[in-house]
């Protein structure tokens, strides 16, 4: 091939290969143009989130959601969801899911309408009518009385909540009960038209039964309002008991609340208990559970019901560890051995208030706790702060200087792990630093109360490893107080914990220990939930009632009876898987034992139930770990030899190895209220085995037939209301029984609606609501002087006479001036006018006048200044009438309030009262006019001061008025004088 067929078959190449560039040019474009076209929607987001529009939100809620982040988040998922939903419809259109209606239900409860219309506004969410109907709609008005009337209802609300929450299978049941201070005032409730308040009768006075007070409309109304009060006690204290499923999604209800003064005790709290056992097992164990036993708080009544009921002997009882190897106290049992079971009777006290009253004494001002040689103090935390870092302890103010002896945060933080290694590596030393062994005791009792804690709160401790520290806890406490029993120079109200905290830890872990044991036999499906028992509930429920009143326990017994449908319903959320999260009422009642373990990331299954008598082995175990700790700081017998099993049989070393024998344990020392904190007015405890502490059965049936009087008679009435004198539509028998005629005759009042006023006698149809207000602030008024000296009392008890000494004839006297009263009135020309106030002002500073609503004090420094528009009253014949005209006067000017009664179109004043009233306008009338002007202060003396440059500093006060014409500085100035020799 020549040369030029060579170049132009390269010529015809290099078209084809350029050819080629440019297809493959354009094919590359166009797969870019398709690939950018075709991006997936996460690649699109991605690039749009760096722009931060609306689809970069959406990107990172996807994200969020990938990663998990909304799995216990379930409320903020749901709001978003809603609000994107309603964004695009109509007012009318928009839908909420369930949770978020629980949401702003829970904030129409606990903010109001201010705060629930706030939030939904700026969240687009419902109008706040809807709210209203919301929470109208899942309000249940369940009666708080332990009748039957209130377990028929609260079996059907726990049927629902079950349904619910998927639940089948029975769950465990506790009551819960607490006492907490109120104020002590009675309340009007129109819509049961009855006096709320009472705790019973003062004369025989027996607090827990019940008390009900119906006012009625009929011609006895008034005086029966007038005799309650005169005959009655108004509790200082309301007692609230709950039912305390052992489930985290069931709700915590109330069953009784009454007000008491805390005059009762523990055969009065057994009878009740055996009238909410009864009514529970009838109506609302089938569907719930067994009502397994009762919590409380240190209450000394409940203390010694619980120990007498759990030392029974007679009958089946429930006992999984043998009294041989210290498990003294046992249950009731029902059922035979080999099928399932009940246990009944068991006393629970509460895990949280036990740990801190044994954190307590660690800074006691006389209690001086030792074991063996070594003593327990507070100062030996505050040496760990002063020898380590704080990150290492954490340990502040708060917790070495305990001002808030209820702050159970700072109870946990003392006894976390962190600190209990810094005083093991002061035991022990280091190089730097010596070993200091008189830190063990402290450190000892620290790991105590850190094993009672842990059978209760731990995310670590398996149920069997629980076991092992119940025995612990049990057997190292025995040993203890034997060896200060035994000790010459101790003894048990200066060296040892409290006699109630001694107690209540013994009472609660085996509580423990016999509650996994039944959980095991008869629910081994479900969750032992140590960590619900206890009474926090109760305090819960006071916390709740308290934020209606600014978060604080100042509120009334009425107060609490309005308040508990929705406090109900907000149990009913609280529990809701799906519903909104709750907190704690304060931060320092928050449980933060789980931040010891800051490794752990699932908590251990409370399922894994010890083999059939692993719980022995486990107890066995414990009891071998106190007596090695008990060693450890010294605690003794004289001759001690452990090698010898038939030395453990010596009555001089038995007390070591069986601290529960009742020739060693039998000690029913008196307590000393300043050492032990007993509290005033509640029965002393015996010691743990005193027999005589039991309850007769003749005594408990005197009290049980006292409660049952008044159910028989009153199906349908209140365990805490009892119907005292209330009218009734029908003739009463005039042989018929006194009390059963006084208490079962308030049914025919209550069908009909409630007249919200009552007629006084001579003065018509005044409100109960104000009678009641008047009577709480004096319950001693006579009859038929109520509403016209109704402010005579205010003065008699702000000048401090009694009512008895102080003189009925005074002139009645008004603390303050209010609008639309009745007010006497001298002007400064002398007459007497008697007028109806219909405004007050005060002209301002520089223009403009204020408006007073509220009322004005006699005492205002600046009553002078203020104006007071009224309309005139026209003295006639037979009294006032009531003009038209207005008449201004100050209100410097008005001299006491008048109390005039209106009959067929006249305003008359009781002839005594005008009398007095009469007498004292005359007197402003001849009182000479200089001695009404008030008198000057005296001058003050020119001051004077001498300095050394020559000068005298004279500090001239300001000049009085002068009545020669001579205008005069009004200011305070200083003189300087020079000195001359």
């Amino acid at each position: 091939m020549g040369r030029s067929e060579v170049l132009e078959v390269m010529r015809n190449k290099n078209k084809i290969i350029a050819k080629t560039k440019s297809e493959l040019f354009f094919m590359q474009s166009k797969k870019l143009r398709l690939q950018i076209r075709n991006r997936s929607l996460k690649e699109k987001l991605k690039e749009y989130s760096t722009r931060g529009d609306f689809k970069a939100i959406s990107y990172k809620l996807t994200k969020a959601g990938q990663e998990g982040k909304f799995e216990d988040k379930r409320v903020l998922l749901d709001t978003i969801e809603t609000v994107a939903n309603n964004l695009n419809v109509k007012a009318r259109g928009k839908r909420f899911k369930a949770s978020v209606r629980q949401f702003y239900e829970t904030i129409m409860i606990l903010g109001g309408p201010r705060l629930a219309r706030f939030v939904s506004q700026n969240l687009h969410g419902p109008d706040v009518h809807t709210i209203y109907g919301w929470r109208q709609q899942n309000l249940k008005k369940v009666p708080t009385n332990a009748s039957t009337e209130t377990f028929m209802q609260l079996t059907e609300i726990y049927k629902e909540a079950k349904t619910k929450a998927s639940i089948t299978a029975l769950i465990p049941v506790l009551t819960a009960e607490d006492e907490t201070a109120i104020k002590a005032e009675v309340s009007y409730s129109q819509e049961t038209d009855e006096l709320l308040g009472f705790c019973g009768q003062e004369e025989d006075h027996q607090c827990l039964l019940p008390v009900r007070v119906v006012i009625g409309d009929d011609n006895e109304s008034y005086s029966r309002m007038i005799e309650a009060f005169n005959s009655m006690r108004i509790g200082t204290q309301a007692r609230v008991i709950l039912l305390n499923p052992l489930h985290p999604h069931l709700p915590r209800m109330a069953i009784v609340m009454l007000p008491t003064c805390n005059k009762f005790n523990h055969t009065d709290v057994a009878a009740q208990w055996k009238q909410i056992n009864t009514n529970y097992k009838a109506h609302t164990e089938p569907v719930l559970g067994p009502l397994i036993g009762h919590s409380s708080d240190g209450d000394s009544r409940r203390r010694k019901l619980m120990l007498n009921l759990m030392r029974q002997n007679a009958g089946q009882r429930y006992q999984p560890i043998s009294q041989q190897l210290g498990f003294h106290l046992s249950a009731r049992k029902e059922g035979s051995d080999g099928e399932s079971y009940v246990v009944r009777d068991l006393g629970d006290q509460d895990y949280i208030h036990q740990h801190k009253k044994l954190v307590n004494p660690l800074d006691h001002e006389i209690r001086v706790m030792t074991m063996g040689t070594f003593t327990i103090h507070m100062n030996h935390l505050e040496l760990v702060a002063r020898e380590f870092d704080r990150k290492r302890h954490h340990l502040t103010k708060d917790h070495l200087q305990r001002r808030d002896r209820q702050n159970w945060k700072a109870a946990q933080e003392i006894c976390f792990l962190r600190v209990q290694d810094c005083l093991q590596e002061l035991l022990e030393g280091t190089d730097d630093r010596p070993p200091n062994p008189g830190v063990l005791g402290t450190l000892t009792y620290l790991q105590l109360v850190w094993h009672y804690v842990e059978i209760f709160v731990s995310p670590v401790a398996t149920l069997t490893t629980r076991i092992r520290y119940a025995g612990f806890v049990c057997h190292f406490l025995g040993i203890w107080r034997n060896f200060i029993t035994n000790h010459p120079d101790l003894n048990i109200a200066h060296n040892f914990i409290t006699r109630e905290a001694y107690q209540d830890c013994l009472i609660s872990v085996h509580f423990a220990v016999i509650l996994i044991c039944f959980m095991r036999d008869n629910h081994p499906d479900a969750d032992c939930l140590l960590e619900l028992t206890g009474s926090d509930c109760c305090e819960n429920h006071f916390s709740i009632h308290g934020q209606w009143v600014g978060n604080r326990h100042n509120y009334s017994f009425g107060e609490m009876v309005r308040n508990i449908r929705h406090i109900s319903r907000l149990h009913e959320i609280q529990v809701d898987a799906d519903g909104p999260k709750f907190s704690k009422a304060h931060i320092k009642q928050e449980n933060i034992w789980k931040k010891q373990y800051p490794d752990i990331t699932e908590d251990v299954s409370l399922k894994s139930y010890p083999s059939m008598g692993e719980e022995v082995e486990a107890w066995t175990a414990g009891m071998e770990m106190a007596q090695n700790r008990a060693r450890n700081v010294g605690m003794l017998p004289t001759s001690f030899h452990d090698s010898d099993e038939e030395d453990q049989e010596d009555p001089l070393q038995r007390w070591f190895f069986y601290p529960f024998d009742e020739e060693h344990h039998d000690v029913a020392e008196e307590a000393d209220p300043e050492v032990d904190g007993q509290e005033e007015g509640e029965p002393q405890d015996s010691g743990l085995v005193n027999q005589e502490s039991i309850i007769e059965d003749e005594e408990l049936a005197d009290v049980q037939i006292m409660f049952d009087e008044v159910l028989n008679q009153h199906t349908d009435e209140p365990l805490g209301h009892e119907p005292a004198g209330a009218p009734t539509d029908e003739p009463q028998d005039d042989t018929s029984d006194t009390t059963s005629s006084r208490r079962g005759s308030s049914t025919n009042v209550l069908l009909r609606a409630a007249c919200p006023t009552v007629d006084v006698p001579g003065y018509g149809r005044q409100y109960k609501q104000t009678l009641v207000r008047l009577l709480n602030d004096n319950p001693k008024l006579s009859h038929d002087r109520l509403v016209r000296v109704r402010q005579t009392y205010i003065s008699k008890r702000n000048s401090g006479i009694p009512d008895a000494e102080a003189d009925t004839t005074e002139l009645p006297a008004h603390s303050d001036i209010c609008l639309f009263d009745d007010y006497v009135a001298v002007t400064s020309s002398g007459t007497m006018l008697v007028l109806r106030i219909l405004r007050m002002r005060k002209k301002g500073a520089t223009r403009g006048f204020v408006e007073y609503k509220l009322p004005v004090k006699y005492s205002a420094v600046d009553r002078k200044d203020i104006v007071v528009v009224g309309q005139l009253y026209t003295d006639t014949t037979g009294g006032f009438v009531l003009e038209g005209s207005t008449v201004v006067v100050k209100a410097s000017e008005i001299v006491c309030h008048i109390n005039l009664c209106y009959d067929a179109g006249i305003y008359s004043c009781g002839h005594e009262e005008f009398q007095l009233i009469l007498e004292e306008v005359n007197k402003m009338k001849t009182t000479p006019e200089s001695s009404k002007r008030p008198r000057r202060s005296a001058q003050p003396a020119h001051q004077q001061s001498a300095t050394d440059d020559g000068t005298v500093r004279t500090t001239v006060v300001a000049a009085p008025e002068s009545d020669d014409g001579v205008r005069r500085s009004r200011r305070q100035r200083t003189v300087i004088t020079h000195l001359t020799h």
